[in-house]
């Protein structure tokens, strides 16, 4: 973990710092009400996540209530991120296996053209 951080809390089953904690006023496309940022980081890469950022209402917390739900709001998060990160390599791993078959057709078609062709 980081030298500099805020809190230390356990987001499924992986230690994680909270780093930085800012305002954020409402905007017209988001946040749409005003919120407190809050930024995690790994030590090391979650399914290809090292940090996100979530928001929490804007207001005052105790300890016990802020870290709590932000374990709750970063677990729920951190599911969505690795499920997008599962399906981003599952269609990586169809073109691959997409280019593979171009490859072998082009390789088909220049084999026979050059045997005709000579």
């Amino acid at each position: 973990m980081s030298e500099e951080y805020i809190a230390e809390v356990e987001l499924l089953g992986h230690k994680a710092t909270v780093s930085r904690i800012t305002g954020r006023l409402a905007d017209i496309l988001w946040p749409k009400e005003d919120c407190l940022a809050v930024w995690l980081s790994f030590d090391e890469p979650v399914d290809g996540t090292e940090s996100f950022g979530i928001d929490l209402p804007a207001k005052a917390y105790s300890k016990t209530e802020f870290l709590n739900l932000v374990v709750k709001t970063a677990e729920a998060c951190l599911k969505e991120l690795i499920g997008k990160h599962a399906q981003e390599m599952e269609q990586m791993k169809g073109r691959e296996n997409r280019q593979q078959h171009l490859d072998h057709l082009a390789s088909v078609v220049e084999a026979e053209v050059t045997k005709n062709g000579q």
